[in-house]
Parts: structure tokens; C-alpha cells; sequence
């Protein structure tokens, strides 16, 4: 049978740099506190294995003048052997290593202690209301420039490959260049010539630390999505501009940080969302190779390079959830590829909590020297898992990975428990993936897997086991409000369930959070009147700040009313009757969800627990209602307890 993503694998030259393929791992990288951590290798020599052709670090600092206190400090020449180590593993690894390379933040740099922020003019600092930035003097300039050189020789040093010079999304070389931030009076602002000076500068000091022949990459937002940051035709010089300098490729890309889940898209925004913009570059008559990201999933990848919009596809969150999915396609196994969710949960909220990039869906994402030394276990334990939702599913896998001989038990007649169930939406079908692929690999691992089979604590199947894992989810909270059992008032989750059970076309959903939501969102899409409402002061307080932004963005474009500090008094055949800061009134509804919430379904388990000593771990939601990646890592933990 042929293989339909080799495309994907037709090698590809970026100035004297020959690439194996067209993939390409996104800078994504965590906090270093400006060294190169030994967990920092692994991490890219994982994503080297899995057989991505060009590795990219996280953004590194060319200097201490404006610069993220977190970025490895590429200055500093204590940093050249753990660049070396870094280089020397992507290397086995058979990838390329591109090493991003930043000037600083400028106005999107966050100054928790009052510090004074440099930007290319006095700006508004993003996130700070009321704070600008100082103008960059020409002699902080200058020593910007000084240090450049001494990081591009350590870079050299090094073996690295290439850079990445990271000119996008409203950072201080971007401020440099669009007239909308550049300000100055100055030999480096004003002309379109000045405002590249800074860039030209930097530039020109890599030819002449790395040579004539050494690949450089420029990342360049070309839809900020925001109005004034250029003008009219700015774009298109810059980037003629930039191939006059002689960049070897371009990284293209959009948004700011004014729209900053735009950078970061969640699942609202679909796939291949920044794909438009490398239009732009053909439109200016640039001919160099592009590069693009933005949520590609192999099809887009693949689409794109085929149909020449790009030629080599960027994937950071994809390559998170799993670094093997280059070696995947190459052997035509596109089902193998584990879904990523874009569900930012990890590799942004997390990682920036914990200080490490992880994920939601791989457990094993920042911890690959512990995922590398697991053993297997002691002997073939027999494991049985109460519950097919995402715990349960990873509890699974990751027993039989180990050696146990595991069967899984779910009431119901599919795997994924709630969180398939609420993934009816379109733009959530990641989701479903994400349960197929389960499906798959406990195949393949022999995993006993029993529908529509409910357990007690007198079943047979639990007597010799030797752990048992209970998985059972939540439940809905329905709490005593007058009138909810009416016909016309029903739960979320029988709305995701099937949707014709929502009558009529106005509908109110009671409950602000996520789920309440994101079920608003998905009625409005079809055409329903919908409001939704919640006693507290903020909706979907429990959802990831940068999807909340899309997620708000898209129930706003979609008509949907949104009702803070609103609470439910009861339910009426006519709608709902709530109390608000202006007293009492009726919201009319033909249908009314609720969705206050779910709580732990753990009765089963604490009755095991006392039947079965020791021998009883309760996972996920069961145990403490949270999210997927809880729910995921806490499976995958429960299967690292077998011995």
C-alpha cells in the first residue's frame, strides 16, 4: 500500500543545511533559568528520535539588556557545553538543531518588581494598564549588538546548525520594525530603512560569526490582529528587505500579544488557522522556502506542502503529544499518531505553573529520563480498571505497557466516559480521536476490554485481582431548585447526549462554567437563542486563561448573552426565574439546561476499598474532579504504583 505522507519525508535545503524532511519542531521549550538542564536536552532528543528533521529550542536570549529572566542566556559561555550536549544528541537523534534567538521582549515583558522595561519606543506595556515602556538608548542598542556577537560564537561553538531569528508577535526585534511601535527619531527609527537597522545589524553580525553559508530562518508575524501595528504595504518590504539581506528561509506566522490566544490557539480555532498568511509571501515576489505552524495536524501538513503553500510544516504542540509522529507517518501509520487535544493544558497552563513543558494527553512530556528508566513489572499482575474514561484508558495502557495483564471494565457501550461524551462539538472532534486511539493501542496491548458490563463489589472478575484501579467518573450535581424536574429542563450532559432534547429555539443554560459554556457555543452554532448565566462575577473561571479568550470571542460573535451574577431562584414551564442586582425577573426559555457541576462517583470505590485492602486505588474524577490532564496523569501514575 502506498504511503500518502511521503511528501512530508522529500528532503529540503535551507542555505548549506539538508534536512531529512519537511517537519519541523516548534520552539516550545520551558523555563530555564537562563543554563541548558539536562531535562531540557532530553526533551528535544526525544522529539530527535521520533524523527521530526529540524529540532528548535526555545527562544534564547542574545542579551542581558532586555531579556525574559527564564531564556537560556546564550551570552554566557557556561552555556556552551550544554548547547554542545544539546546539539550532540538532536544530532543521534538524526535531526538538525535551530537554536531561536531572541533580542528580548520589549513591551511584552512582564516586570512583577517595578523594574524598568526597554522597548524600541515608549509603549504601553501588554498586561501592565498604565505602565510604558523606556526607549531603548543607542548605547543599550550597541551593547545588544556586542553581546550578539558573543552569542553567535558561542552558538558556532557549539555545533549548532542554524538559527531562528525570532522577529514575531510583538517582541522587541517586531517593535524594531513596524512604524506602529517604532517611534524614534533616532538612526534606528523613522525611514524603513532605519526601523530595519536593528535587524539589518543582527543579521549581519551572524554572517559574519557563522559565515557566508550558515542557514538563518526569520520568524515574522504577518497578521498581527491588530490594527496600526504597520502600514500599508509595510509587510511586503519587510520581507523583500529580508531576502535582500539574505535570510535563508522565513517562519510566518500571526497575532500578537494584544490577542494572545490567537498565538496560543485552542480547539475553537480549527486547524491550520495560520496557514493564509504564507499567501503574502508569494504575493511580495519573495521566493525564499517558508515555514508555518499553527494547530497542523499531518493532513494540513501535508495539504500544505503539496499544494506549495509552505514547504516545511511546523508542529510544537503535536510533537509534545507525541514525538513519534514523524516516524509514524513515514511508516504510513497515521491511526498510531496520539491526537494532540490543543486543549493548552499542559504545555501552557501547567508548564508555566510547574515550569516545565507538559501535556495533558502524554505524561510522559518534560519527565523522559523517569518515562525512559521505568521497568516493567514483577510479574504478569492482574490489574482490573473499573471505568473507561481517560484514567481508566491510561491506567490501562500503561499497566500492559508494563506487563500486567489488565482488563478494563466499562458500563456503558464505548470508551471515554463524560469526557467523550461532551466532545460532540465539531471543533472538539480531537477529542474523539484521542478515545479512538486508545481504542487501538489497547488492542494491540491485549487488553481485555468489557462493555456494557457494570461491576459491584461482589463480582467475581475483582476476587483475584491483584489491584484494582477504580476509574467510575462523576456525576451530575442537581441541586434542590424548584421546578428542575419540569419536561422542558434538562442536564448538559443529555444535551450533549443528543441534542434534540433541547426544544423550541431560546434557551438558557444554568451554569457558567466550561461545560455550560462551551454547550452554549455549540447551540449557537446551530442556530439556538441561547443565554447563559452564573451567580459568579466571571464565566468559565475554570477554563485555561488563553482559551477563555477565544472561548469568549466565539460566544460573542455567536449571539450568545452571557449573565454573570446571576442566580437561579427556579425553574418555569415559561423559563427561568433568576435574581440578579436589579432584583427578581424571567428569563423566557423554551428549553432550560442546567449545568452546576459534577461531583465524584466514588461509591463504588470506597466500598472496594473496605472489601479489598490495599489492594484499591481510586483515579481521576472518581477521586477528585478536575480535567483530562489530571485525569490522564493520574492513570498513568497508577500504573507506575504496580511493582
Amino acid at each position: 500500500m502506498s504511503n500518502r505522507y511521503l511528501p512530508l519525508f522529500a528532503p529540503i535545503k535551507l542555505g548549506s543545511m539538508l534536512l531529512k524532511n519537511r517537519i519541523c519542531m516548534a520552539p516550545m521549550a520551558f523555563p530555564s533559568e537562563g543554563r541548558v538542564p539536562e531535562r531540557y536536552i532530553d526533551y528535544f532528543e526525544r522529539r530527535a528520535r521520533g524523527g521530526a528533521g529540524l529540532i528548535t529550542t526555545g527562544a534564547s536570549s542574545l542579551s542581558p539588556v532586555s531579556e525574559h529572566k527564564g531564556f537560556v542566556q546564550l551570552y554566557d559561555p557556561n552555556n556552551v557545553p550544554g548547547l554542545s550536549r544539546l546539539a550532540d544528541r538532536v544530532h543521534a537523534g538524526g535531526a538538525k538543531l535551530c537554536v531561536e534567538i531572541t533580542a528580548g521582549d520589549g513591551r511584552n515583558q512582564f516586570s512583577p518588581n517595578n523594574e524598568p522595561i526597554y522597548a524600541s519606543s515608549v509603549l504601553p506595556v501588554f498586561g501592565m494598564p498604565g505602565v510604558e515602556t523606556l526607549e531603548m538608548s543607542v548605547e543599550q542598542i550597541q551593547q545588544i549588538m556586542s553581546d550578539t556577537r558573543r552569542s553567535i560564537q558561542n552558538i558556532v561553538a557549539a555545533g549548532v546548525d542554524c538559527v531562528n531569528i525570532h522577529g514575531h508577535n510583538g517582541y522587541l526585534i517586531d517593535q524594531f520594525m513596524s512604524s506602529g511601535w517604532n517611534h524614534r527619531t533616532d538612526c534606528y527609527g523613522g525611514s524603513f530603512e532605519n526601523r530595519m537597522r536593528f535587524v539589518r545589524e543582527i543579521i549581519q553580525i551572524v554572517r559574519e560569526e557563522a559565515g557566508p553559508d550558515f542557514p538563518i530562518i526569520f520568524r515574522i508575524t504577518l497578521d498581527h490582529m491588530l490594527p496600526g501595528v504597520r502600514a500599508e504595504g509595510e509587510t511586503v518590504q519587510i520581507l523583500r528587505e529580508l531576502e535582500r539581506l539574505g535570510v535563508n528561509a522565513l517562519d510566518v506566522d500571526v497575532a500578537c500579544y494584544d490577542v494572545m490566544d490567537q498565538i496560543f490557539a485552542p480547539y475553537y480555532t480549527g486547524d491550520a488557522y495560520t496557514a493564509y498568511v504564507t499567501d503574502m509571501v508569494r504575493e511580495a515576489g519573495v521566493k525564499l522556502p517558508i515555514l508555518n505552524a499553527g494547530n497542523h495536524t499531518p493532513d494540513t501538513a501535508l495539504a500544505g506542502v503539496e499544494s506549495g503553500k509552505f514547504d516545511i510544516a511546523i508542529m510544537g504542540r503535536a510533537l509534545i503529544a507525541d514525538p513519534d509522529l514523524p516516524n509514524k507517518l513515514l511508516k504510513g501509520m497515521p491511526e498510531e499518531v496520539r491526537p494532540c487535544l490543543k486543549c493548552n493544558m499542559g504545555c501552557i497552563q501547567r508548564s508555566t505553573a510547574k515550569g516545565i513543558i507538559t501535556c495533558a494527553v502524554n505524561p510522559e512530556t518534560g519527565a523522559e529520563a523517569e518515562a525512559a528508566a521505568v521497568k516493567p513489572c514483577s510479574a504478569a499482575q492482574k490489574v482490573v480498571i473499573i471505568g473507561a474514561g481517560p484514567a481508566g484508558l491510561e491506567a490501562a495502557r500503561s499497566a500492559a505497557l508494563r506487563g500486567a495483564k489488565v482488563t478494563l471494565v466499562e458500563k456503558s457501550g464505548r470508551l471515554g466516559g463524560t469526557a467523550r461524551l461532551i466532545a460532540s462539538p465539531d471543533w472538539k472532534y480531537r477529542f474523539r480521536q484521542f478515545f479512538d486511539w486508545y481504542a487501538l493501542q489497547l488492542k494491540k496491548l491485549g487488553v481485555e476490554v468489557l462493555l456494557n458490563t457494570e461491576l459491584t463489589a461482589d463480582s467475581p472478575i475483582l476476587e483475584d485481582a491483584e489491584r484494582i484501579f477504580v476509574a467510575t467518573g462523576s456525576k451530575p450535581i442537581v441541586p434542590p431548585i424548584e421546578g428542575i424536574e419540569l419536561p422542558n429542563v434538562v442536564n448538559v450532559l443529555d444535551v450533549h447526549r443528543d441534542s434534540s432534547v433541547v426544544k423550541g429555539e431560546t434557551v438558557v443554560i444554568c451554569g457558567g462554567g466550561m461545560s455550560g459554556c462551551e454547550a452554549a457555543l455549540e447551540l449557537a452554532e446551530k442556530g439556538k437563542k441561547v443565554t447563559v448565566l452564573d451567580a459568579l462575577p466571571m464565566l468559565a473561571k475554570d477554563c485555561v486563561m488563553v482559551n477563555l479568550m477565544t472561548l469568549m470571542r466565539e460566544l460573542m460573535k455567536n449571539g450568545v448573552t452571557m449573565l454573570p451574577n446571576t442566580k437561579v431562584k427556579g425553574f418555569r414551564a415559561e423559563g427561568v426565574l433568576v435574581e440578579t442586582a436589579e432584583g427578581e425577573k424571567l428569563l423566557p426559555a423554551d428549553t432550560a439546561v442546567h449545568a452546576f457541576g459534577i461531583r465524584p462517583d466514588r461509591a463504588l470505590g470506597e466500598e472496594l476499598m473496605s472489601r479489598y485492602p490495599g489492594r484499591v486505588l481510586i483515579l481521576g474524577d472518581a477521586n477528585k474532579v478536575n480535567c483530562i490532564y489530571d485525569a490522564v496523569h493520574d492513570g498513568y501514575n497508577a500504573a507506575l504504583s504496580l511493582i
